[in-house]
């Protein structure tokens, strides 16, 4: 796990140790040697784990205060669905993914919240507006993250073939999207996460009801943001900071980032700046499932002090 470190490097590289052994969620890993030896936390992929297994990673208590990231999905409640359950969904003939994939699973963390009131629990990429109710108005209020992509596109916004309209959780209507950012807003949701999950050609050409979920593209995350939340909602760029870097610290539970003379942790970004988003960027990953090919997008961070610790140039 400490294989990551690079004196050469300023970027941090957080890794999650995996709450169950090989990731099958059948036993226990060894969460004290894990936590020992690098880990930054637990967790597991973006599906529910059996509310037995978490009890015992609970009453075991060898996870202490590090975070224990759970993701609210139920994937026999989803089954085949890949659009979240409403009138837009049943008029374009999409399969439903039920609101109760999302809020059954999310009453068992916050029961669990309730039991262990002392742990760490963080929930992991909220996506419904069913969701924000019930953490808003839950006594045991553990920190949560919603995905940048949940902010910015609805089923309303996006065709089937549309990079972005398969990802996990679930794609929502404008009300859900709206509920993320007001809960954002009143502090119900911590911090806004990228979650990204780059993908080839082949599976992006896949039918939508056969390719993976996923979406990629961090150098997107920050300009369409802006645009949406400063320049359509009015955000004061501390708000914006506060759910892109604070917010994720304290559910990390990291020192938050900050300013210091000589320090290379900054980034210049400019947000009047205009480009077409294309996958030959520098910039630009290879991956396939990076949404806006071919448009213009404004905002651009042109400029960062962080050294990657393989080209001194980039």
């Amino acid at each position: 796990l400490q294989g990551f470190d690079n004196p050469k490097s300023d970027v941090y590289v957080h890794l999650w140790g995996s709450i169950s052994r090989n990731g099958e969620g059948n036993e226990l890993s060894p969460h004290a040697n894990l936590l020992q030896h690098g880990a930054i936390g637990l967790a597991e992929a973006d599906l529910m784990l059996p509310t037995e297994l978490l009890k015992q990673v609970l009453v075991l208590g060898e996870i202490g205060q590090y975070p224990l990231l759970l993701a609210p999905r139920d994937g026999k409640i989803q089954g085949n669905g890949m659009v979240r359950e409403g009138v837009e969904t049943l008029r374009a003939g999409w399969p439903p993914d039920p609101v109760a994939s999302e809020t059954l699973p999310l009453g068992q963390v916050l029961e669990l919240h309730r039991q262990h009131p002392e742990s760490s629990i963080r929930i992991m990429n909220l996506s419904t507006a069913a969701g924000v109710s019930m953490l808003s108005t839950s006594k045991a209020k553990p920190m949560a993250s919603v995905c940048w992509w949940h902010l910015i596109a609805d089923n309303s916004l996006l065709a089937p073939t549309d990079i972005g309209f398969r990802v996990s959780p679930s794609i929502g209507n404008s009300q859900d999207r709206i509920a993320l950012i007001q809960g954002l807003i009143e502090g119900v949701l911590t911090a806004i996460a990228v979650h990204g999950n780059p993908l080839d050609d082949e599976e992006t050409k896949q039918p939508p009801d056969q390719r993976l979920p996923g979406l990629s593209g961090h150098h997107l995350v920050l300009p369409s943001l802006w645009q949406e939340l400063v320049i359509k909602a009015g955000w004061g760029i501390e708000q914006l900071w506060g759910a892109l870097s604070f917010g994720p610290s304290k559910m990390l539970n990291i020192t938050e980032e900050q300013l210091n003379i000589g320090s290379r942790r900054w980034l210049l970004f400019d947000p009047e700046k205009k480009w077409v988003q294309t996958r030959d960027t520098k910039i630009s990953i290879s991956a396939a499932n990076q949404p806006f090919e071919g448009e213009q997008i404004i905002g651009k961070v042109i400029n960062c002090g962080l050294r990657s610790g393989v080209d001194q140039n980039d």
